[in-house]
């Protein structure tokens, strides 16, 4: 096992069983919550959260408006205004529940308009950091978070710059650590493990002064641009597969200098799916022919939630088996095939 990992992300579920979690042991456990419109048995309201679950709760994702500030994404649920759902207030009103824990609000992340050759554009220029950082405290303690998570995807990468952006992301968490010193704010930083890009994207020295934690993407290493099936959440390497576990991605943070006890591994409360080539081969490295079919609920084709997942394996004829290399199980049903 990773007995250099200290500290744990985890993607928030209904009710998943754990004890709960305190701070006096030191260990992390971070919960990430997803705004936005979900129904069915994929629904899952603020209101539904179990605070004691976590030592530390992320609200993903706002974005950046053109001038460097921070802004609401889908201010309907995020904010009060409007008539608007107030997901905010409700999330960081789970702390008159539980005194020990501790908000972030994320930013960045996936949605189309968080890209990164924007980011890139943007932070080139200091007096759009200076903006972001500014904007960031105000929302922040008018909304009560104790922290940001920043999750720029990724550094020189898709699009991005690689002579200039690892310099500006550096640059930038220089600001923000300066100004949270100040109010004892938390800053994390999101950020991939992969060989080929870590020079491109990141110093790690400097981002290991700079931050609290660094949250490793440490999952999606298989889906539909992979040569052959494979989990994607995997704990160790499939043959030569480069960079496609948890072990892989942690050390090469670890090798270039990070700090094991600043390291969050994240877990992903979801399926990867594959549509195999052949029924009979459903091993880790069979070939398929596609990615999964949609399911009823997230309808994007090559990805299950936790939910639709359990309903499957109770409804259905689904084999389950264990992967002895990766260290995880997976399971299939005729061509459909997912990891666990």
């Amino acid at each position: 096992m990773l007995s250099i990992i200290l500290l744990l992300f985890i993607l928030i579920l209904p009710d998943f069983n754990v004890s709960y979690a305190t701070n006096s042991d030191g260990k992390k456990i971070f919960c990430m919550y997803m705004n936005g419109e979900r129904k069915g048995i994929v629904r899952f309201k603020v209101d539904f959260i179990n605070e004691h679950y976590c030592t530390h709760m992320i609200y993903a994702y706002l974005g950046i408006d053109d001038e460097g500030k921070i802004k609401s994404l889908k201010p309907n649920f995020d904010l009060s205004e409007n008539y608007g759902r107030s997901n905010i207030k409700k999330f960081n009103n789970k702390k008159h529940h539980n005194k020990s824990l501790k908000t972030l609000v994320a930013v960045g992340g996936f949605d189309g308009t968080e890209s990164s050759n924007r980011y890139s554009a943007l932070f080139s220029i200091a007096e759009n950091q200076q903006r972001f950082v500014n904007s960031t405290i105000e929302f922040l303690i008018k909304n009560n978070f104790d922290g940001l998570a920043l999750h720029w995807i990724y550094p020189g990468d898709r699009g991005g710059n690689p002579d200039i952006d690892k310099y500006s992301f550096i640059s930038l968490l220089k600001k923000l650590k300066l100004e949270f010193l100040k109010r004892n704010f938390i800053l994390v930083t999101i950020c991939h493990g992969y060989t080929h890009l870590m020079d491109d994207s990141y110093i790690v020295k400097d981002i290991m002064e700079n931050v609290d934690y660094v949250y490793l993407f440490s999952y999606d290493f298989y889906g539909y641009w992979s040569k052959h099936i494979g989990v994607a959440s995997a704990l160790y390497t499939y043959e030569n597969d480069i960079d496609s576990s948890v072990d892989a991605i942690v050390n090469n943070w670890i090798t270039r200098g990070a700090a094991p006890e600043k390291l969050l591994m994240g877990i992903p409360l979801f399926g990867r799916t594959f549509t195999l080539k052949y029924n009979n081969q459903t091993d880790v490295g069979s070939p398929f022919i596609g990615i999964g079919q949609k399911t009823e609920y997230v309808q994007y084709e090559g990805l299950m939630s936790y939910m639709e997942l359990c309903t499957r394996l109770l409804e259905r004829s689904w084999t389950i088996r264990w992967d002895d290399t990766q260290k995880n199980p997976y399971a299939y049903d005729n061509n459909q095939w997912v990891w666990l």
